[in-house]
């Protein structure tokens, strides 16, 4: 198997792995290594190495994969009569949310040799957002607007050595004193909504925030996303009900509503953010788009 590393390349303690990696490498496998330059750069390698590898293997956090499976896609997207390679990822990340469903251990080669060495592969549902201009985005985890898009904004300004659910938690707190709930709009088939809104949560899997279970239900593989909406909800309430948060109970609350879709449209003055990074300005639709074969 050809397995191609695409590595944070602003973090130098990664430039150390590959040697790491190397030493543990089975002789079946081909290994190939890449670092990034700048923000969006992951997109790119991914995009021309996609018919080069059977795998490719992202070691950072969400969102440079979030980065690399855009470039994968993009690259099905105008080749679709060709495979593209299956994805994964070696988390070392701040939040590392999509890596909290499958139980992979944060900063551990040997955690990632193991899955390799057991070589079993899944499919799952690939979520795409589309603007009003036709442009297309695409997530594995989550998307979310809100409150959400000061948080991510704010941890992006805080020291990378800060713990991710410091980070994210004190971002959060930050957030309600300065964020003014705006009224947004959404749209499905099975349900339509509008009000002053705290944030609205489309999951493909549970976790988002550096470990919160806003989507308890969220399967990988349902071909549905599950939608969370928070509405006019105080700081008083976040707090209250943030423990049974992060252990995926659901909250009875008349501003905070669940259901699952395969699209919905969200109409607001405000931007996405998807996998921990800013997106697209609304409105937009987002739906289940695609698949993709990961490594487990």
């Amino acid at each position: 198997m050809r397995i191609l590393f695409i590595l944070h390349g602003a973090k130098k303690r990664l430039r150390l792995l590959p040697k790491a990696i190397n030493n543990l490498r089975p002789a079946q496998h081909e290994f190939y290594y890449c670092f990034t330059s700048d923000f969006g750069s992951g997109k790119q390698l991914a995009y021309e190495n996609a018919h080069k590898a059977d795998l490719i293997t992202v070691i950072g956090g969400d969102g440079i994969l979030n980065e690399c499976l855009n470039g994968i896609m993009i690259y099905k997207r105008e080749n679709a009569d060709l495979a593209i390679p299956a994805i994964t990822l070696l988390p070392f990340g701040s939040g590392n949310d999509f890596a909290r469903s499958f139980n992979w251990k944060r900063k551990s080669i040997e955690d990632f040799m193991q899955r390799v060495a057991r070589n079993q592969f899944q499919t799952i549902d690939i979520g795409s957002i589309t603007s009003e201009s036709g442009r297309i985005e695409y997530f594995i985890n989550e998307t979310s607007t809100g409150l959400t898009t000061k948080v991510v904004k704010r941890v992006a300004q805080m020291p990378k050595e800060w713990n991710g659910n410091f980070k994210f938690g004190w971002a959060i707190i930050e957030g309600f004193f300065s964020y003014k709930k705006r009224t947004i709009t959404v749209e499905s088939e099975e349900k339509t909504w509008s009000g002053k809104t705290l944030l609205i949560a489309c999951s493909n899997g549970k976790y988002f925030g550096s470990g919160i279970a806003i989507a308890p239900d969220a399967d990988f593989q349902d071909q549905l996303l599950d939608i969370v909406i928070m509405g006019d909800v105080s700081l008083y309430h976040y707090l209250r009900y943030l423990p049974k948060l992060r252990k995926g109970i659901k909250i009875n609350h008349p501003e905070i509503h669940y259901f699952k879709t395969k699209q919905l449209r969200i109409v607001g003055d405000m931007q996405m953010e998807k996998e921990g990074e800013l997106g697209s300005r609304l409105p937009c639709t987002i739906k289940v788009a695609d698949s993709i074969s990961i490594l487990i």
